[in-house]
């Protein structure tokens, strides 16, 4: 599990999790980068297509005509002045039609200069500063 939170403010807040051992053992690694305002703001154009009113699940049936759930997924979520606007991605629905979506998403990370991250997916939050005042 890999969760990014990019603040407009340039920093970008990593969450990794794994397993250390057999079915147990969870581990938890934080780290703090800071990204510039232009990093910031190519990583936001990039996903703005995709960004739904309220919430939008692209996970599973009936949203997603063919699915090879096998596949990792993200999450993303919205969090400015407009309000909270949530995609959840299965990279396996309907990947024919969504592969620029796909492709946007999983380059989203290296727009902000985190192209060294150990993926799995997982999730990343986009969020204004003063929205983290609340």
């Amino acid at each position: 599990m890999v969760k990014i939170t990019a603040v407009s403010d340039g920093r970008v807040w990593i969450e990794h999790g794994y397993r250390t051992g057999k079915y147990r053992g969870w581990r938890l690694e934080r780290q703090l980068e800071y990204v510039t305002p232009d990093k910031f703001a190519r990583f936001v154009q990039a996903l703005r297509p995709y960004r739904p009113k309220g919430e939008l699940s692209l996970q599973d049936r009936p949203a997603c005509q063919a699915l090879w759930n096998d596949m990792d997924g993200v999450r993303v979520a919205w969090i400015d002045a407009n309000g909270t606007d949530k995609l959840i991605f299965n990279f396996g629905c309907d990947t024919d039609s969504n592969r620029k979506m796909a492709d946007a998403l999983r380059a989203a990370p290296d727009l902000l200069g985190l192209a060294s991250l150990k993926m799995p997916w997982g999730q990343w939050v986009a969020t204004s500063q003063s929205e983290l005042r609340k």
